[in-house]
């Protein structure tokens, strides 16, 4: 696993030794960043961080700070230390949280939030209208989830972009400026 492009292009990442984290492929990470483009000064919230790619990736395009996410020790330990590798600790928060939790007690709003749920637990529609009651995504801000195939998002959810590879979908949501 390693950051595709950007200031830390190249670099390897740690990844999370157990079996229930999926790291994305390069070739996703080069999808997802082809459309949503400009990251650069996006306060973003990695949820469901896994080893942190994702996150790492949008900071190496310029994004200005990242909040990761994951409930399992073994993942924030592989974020914290790629985090030290490439010494971005300075525009890095961890927590070791539930998505739900995270998202009830923290009060920041977030240009840009990346999820990526466990795909077994059915967790997708449930944290997107938790993002959404808590007002966790500022106005103009993206939201992208990678999820499983077989987990239909809620037609209220209506994403702007939204394409299949193989069991994985990927889905960004815009919430509309004021």
């Amino acid at each position: 696993m390693r950051i595709i492009a950007g200031e830390w292009k190249g670099a390897k990442l740690f990844s999370v030794q157990n079996k229930r984290t999926r790291p994305t492929t390069d070739y996703l990470k080069e999808v997802i960043f082809s459309v949503l483009y400009d990251v650069a000064e996006a306060q973003v919230l990695d949820l469901f961080a896994g080893s942190g790619g994702l996150g790492l990736e949008a900071l190496s395009r310029g994004a200005r700070h990242v909040t990761f996410v994951d409930i399992d020790e073994k993942a924030l330990t592989s974020i914290h230390r790629s985090i030290d590798k490439i010494r971005c600790s300075e525009q890095c928060s961890l927590f070791r949280k539930k998505a739900s939790a995270f998202l009830a007690a923290n009060e920041h709003t977030y240009d840009l939030i990346l999820m990526d749920p466990p795909y077994d637990r059915r967790l997708v529609n449930k944290t997107l209208r938790q993002v959404f009651e808590h007002g966790r995504l500022a106005p103009g801000g993206r939201l992208l989830v990678e999820h499983a195939a077989a987990e239909l998002l809620d037609e209220r959810w209506a994403p702007v972009y939204q394409k299949r590879f193989g069991d994985s979908v990927i889905s960004i949501i815009k919430l509309e400026e004021k």
